[in-house]
């Protein structure tokens, strides 16, 4: 049977899940996206393909059905309605968001010998968000936690950003700054961030150690008041011209120079 009204009781629970209303689920669109939830312990609650797509032989969609509980066909003229996207593809599912990713990464950093967790603390742009994920998962990034001063992880835009990662990198949400703080020092992690007044530049920071590596908001960075309770900060060298850098890109800097330091 095909869904061909958009007030359709499923089409509406997407729009919300899509929209950030449903607390423990979350929504992925697009095929490569959805193709990359196979390989994940992600649970897939309900699959929706648009008519055209489902009268095309495309194998990871076909093994994604039977991962699903439910299966509805949407036909090509409401599939748009719950599309977060310009151009939809025809296929989207709605899936159950992860357990919280503390305990996770806990167990990372005991297993890791030179375990590196990242902090995340006022990002803004759900797509700078996403893209540290990609890298974090890229450079062997044991976690990543986002404070309850940042977008969420799970919002349509930083799913798209990390490009799948957000289903195979653990992310702990919600937690304050301070407590996170705490948290990495009862751990015997050692905090640093980036700072354009500091002393020491990035490639003289010893990576050899277990490390929390916080980045603050894009406008602003940490506040003096968050900076104080780090432990140690750098300096990315830039031309004297250039104020500052993307967030995405100067934390794939600063995670390619740990990796490279570590290896």
């Amino acid at each position: 049977m095909t869904i061909t009204s958009r007030s359709n009781q499923h089409l509406k629970f997407a729009r919300m899940v899509r929209d950030g209303k449903v607390a423990d689920k979350f929504f992925v669109e697009g095929v490569r996206l959805v193709s990359e939830l196979i390989g994940s312990n992600i649970s897939v609650d309900f699959l929706f393909l648009s008519e055209s797509t489902l009268s095309r032989a495309h194998n990871p969609i076909e093994l994604l059905k039977k991962r699903s509980e439910r299966v509805f066909t949407v036909s090509d003229s409401v599939f748009p309605t719950i599309s977060d996207t310009k151009n939809p593809q025809g296929v989207a599912a709605i899936c159950a968001r992860p357990k919280n990713g503390k305990e996770e990464i806990q167990e990372r950093i005991g297993g890791s010998p030179v375990p590196r967790v990242a902090v995340l603390h006022g990002i803004s742009n759900p797509g700078n968000l996403g893209a540290v994920l990609r890298s974090a998962e890229a450079f062997g990034i044991d976690g990543v936690i986002v404070t309850d001063k940042s977008t969420s992880p799970f919002g349509t835009t930083a799913v798209r950003g990390s490009m799948g990662a957000i289903f195979r990198m653990p992310v702990w949400s919600g937690e304050g700054f301070t407590s996170i703080v705490e948290w990495s020092k009862e751990l015997g992690l050692v905090s640093v961030c980036a700072e354009p007044q500091a002393g020491t530049e990035l490639s003289s920071i010893d990576w050899k150690r277990g490390m929390l590596i916080v980045f603050g908001s894009e406008a602003h960075g940490l506040m003096p008041s968050e900076t104080s309770m780090i432990s140690e900060s750098f300096k990315i060298r830039m031309a004297p011209e250039v104020e500052s850098l993307n967030l995405a890109v100067a934390v794939g800097i600063v995670f390619y120079e740990s990796c490279r330091t570590v290896s």
